[in-house]
């Protein structure tokens, strides 16, 4: 049965039990793109099922790097709002995934740790699979104070931060300022959910290691920022 055919005449759960087979013929980007067309808001759960499962694809066995892959393009699909995700966006996602990643050691993040701040985790919980994929290890909090305060106790390799929460609309420059006040120099980079030229250039400046709204974007700074560091 085609994976449309399943979509129509079985509903969701056949037509991703359909998409799983698939895993075993076709080649991970067009899979990719055939989940994210046909299913879009069901990609949660086929990101979350490929998390526990060992998935062959073409005959070679899908890498975390795959994974991470997956979950990058679910981050994609939601940040493209309610209308159709446009393949080439895919794409993109996919190619600019596979870049961080061929940058890092075999080891990916394995033994490295990021500080997440943001008010509405559950936003970027793709993001997180994603990196978590490649090896990184998280720790969440939703405040500028939480934040400072586990800085304070504990060795972290990048902060990951949004930029507007309930304590102020530039709350992740505010932090950035808090923290290097402190003589932090950890890698600090900020995801929001639009960056101008104007807002990159002014972070940058006030010594972020990178500003982006692009979810593989982000897996190439956090890639590059911890990578640069001794482990």
């Amino acid at each position: 049965m085609s994976v449309a055919a399943a979509a129509q005449d079985g509903g969701w759960t056949a037509g991703l039990t359909a998409v799983s087979g698939l895993l075993g013929t076709l080649v991970w980007p067009a899979t990719v793109l055939a989940v994210v067309l046909i299913f879009r808001r069901p990609l949660v759960q086929f990101v979350e099922n490929l998390q526990n499962a060992t998935v062959k694809a073409g005959g070679a066995e899908v890498t975390l790097t795959a994974r991470a892959e997956a979950a990058v393009v679910a981050a994609t699909v939601d940040k493209s709002g309610p209308g159709p995700t446009q393949p080439d966006d895919i794409e993109r996602a996919i190619r600019s995934t596979r870049a961080a990643t061929t940058a890092l050691p075999a080891s990916g993040l394995l033994g490295r740790v990021a500080l997440w701040v943001d008010d509405k985790p559950d936003n970027n919980r793709h993001e997180r699979e994603a990196l978590a994929a490649l090896g990184l290890g998280i720790t969440v909090c939703t405040s500028s104070d939480q934040a400072l305060s586990l800085l304070g106790t504990r060795t972290f390799d990048v902060v990951i931060s949004d930029m507007s929460r309930p304590e102020g609309r530039r709350a992740g420059l505010d932090l950035l300022a808090a923290i290097r006040k402190t003589g932090n120099e950890v890698p600090y980079v900020v995801y929001a959910a639009s960056a101008s030229a104007s807002d990159v250039a002014d972070a940058k400046s006030r010594g972020a290691f990178g500003y982006t709204a692009d979810p593989s974007t982000l897996l190439q700074l956090v890639a590059a920022a911890v990578g640069g560091r001794p482990s």
